[in-house]
């Protein structure tokens, strides 16, 4: 039986052909062209006529999965490029500006810091971890 991730990245790279404007996609046929034998798998699988289509898709998946099994570098790209290649390239840095009178919730996703600007609140917290500013008194024996 044929892996389902291998035929799904087989079917990836024969699509390929069409629409090379991924940079990862590009970078994960490089390193298919690497591994003897698979290159000349994907040639055939993008130059075989329909009936042949899911048989030489089969195959380039087996071939995928066995250098994939054999681990070394081939699988590290794998590991690191199929997700961008699934889903776009990783965002390096989010700003989120928000700029006027918020009514309601705001939501920010992700780590960073939230700067609300404004009049400060008159209410003090009744915590003293919350830093309500009182100190407490020293007991002497």
């Amino acid at each position: 039986m044929v892996d389902m991730w291998m035929l799904s990245v087989a079917a990836a790279l024969i699509g390929a052909a069409e629409e090379l404007d991924s940079a990862a996609l590009t970078q994960l046929e490089e390193a298919v062209r690497a591994v003897p034998g698979l290159g000349d798998a994907l040639d055939a699988a993008r130059a075989g006529d329909e009936s042949d289509t899911v048989h030489l898709a089969e195959e380039l998946a087996n071939g995928l999965k066995a250098a994939y099994d054999g681990g070394g570098a081939f699988s590290i790209l794998l590991d690191v490029l199929w997700p961008e290649v699934l889903f776009g390239p990783k965002a390096k840095s989010v700003s989120n500006v928000h700029t006027g009178t918020v009514h309601g919730t705001m939501v920010q996703l992700g780590v960073g810091t939230i700067n609300l600007s404004g009049p400060p609140s008159p209410a003090r917290s009744r915590f003293s971890f919350f830093g309500s500013g009182r100190r407490a008194k020293k007991h002497r024996p």
